[in-house]
Parts: structure tokens; sequence; C-alpha cells
């Protein structure tokens, strides 16, 4: 059984920064969490604001990865 991440990228500017990983054990429990997190990124004031899932062998799911652009 994989583990999934959820990660947030947060750019303003010339400056990203990752915050700390999440990890879940399974696909829904990471998915849940991912719906959260573009709930909250949706209306950040973070100029680039992007929420993605990924295995912990790297592989990216496509379908869970959105990124918000707020007055560029």
């Amino acid at each position: 059984m994989a583990n999934y991440i959820v990660q947030e990228i947060q750019t303003t500017g010339s400056t990203t920064a990752l915050t700390t990983p999440e990890v879940y054990s399974t696909r829904q429990a990471a998915e849940s969490a991912f719906y959260l997190k573009c709930g909250s990124a949706v209306i950040s004031s973070v100029p680039k604001h992007t929420v993605m899932v990924y295995t912990e062998e790297g592989f990216v799911i496509e379908e869970l990865v959105k990124c918000f652009e707020h007055g560029q």
C-alpha cells in the first residue's frame, strides 16, 4: 500500500515556499485533505497557490493538482 502526500506550494513574486507535506495512508484521506486545502487556496491572498497530491514513489496524481492565481 502506498502513502499519499498532499503538498502546498505558495509563490509570491520570485519567492516560492513549500509547506510541510501531509502524508495519508489512503487515497480517500489524501483526496479529502486536497479538497479542503483547495477551498482555502481559492480565497488565499497568496499570488500563486498550488495544491497537489503525489505518491511516496513521486508519481503525481494528475487529477489532484490545482493552481490558483490571484491578482496577477
